[in-house]
């Protein structure tokens, strides 16, 4: 898969926004709620494994875990910050991209272990 770019410095049209929003429902939507699915799929693991402790349940949950960081990691790390405000040096621009798209994939799989759990726990 290709970078994403996303340029902070785009100047565009009423129109040529609406249209930049428009392509992303459409691309975003269908992503979310494949997450969403995995979420539910990780918080039935999850609850499942409370009631029965059995040893396969956990190897599919740990590996489960790891395989969602593996994918944030590689879905985040596609995006490409540019135009940063106040940076003009390139090498720093793309090490504060990787850094942003680092910190945007952790706070996704920690989000989802949470809102994982809690389902699980039947807090919702």
């Amino acid at each position: 898969m290709g970078k994403i770019p996303v340029d902070l410095n785009k100047k565009e049209t009423e129109a040529g926004w609406q249209q930049i929003i428009d392509d992303f429902a459409l691309k975003a939507t269908p992503v979310w709620f494949s997450w969403v699915g995995w979420l539910f799929a990780l918080s039935g693991l999850q609850y499942l494994y409370a009631k029965g402790k059995g040893i396969l349940l956990a190897l599919l949950i740990g590996f489960s875990i790891g395989a969602l960081w593996i994918y944030f990691q590689a879905f985040f790390y596609r995006i490409e910050f540019r135009n940063l405000p106040f940076i003009r040096n390139k090498k720093i621009e793309r090490t504060l991209s990787l850094i942003f798209s680092g910190v945007l994939a952790y706070v996704f799989w920690r989000s989802a272990l949470i809102i994982a759990r809690i389902i699980a726990e039947n807090k919702v």
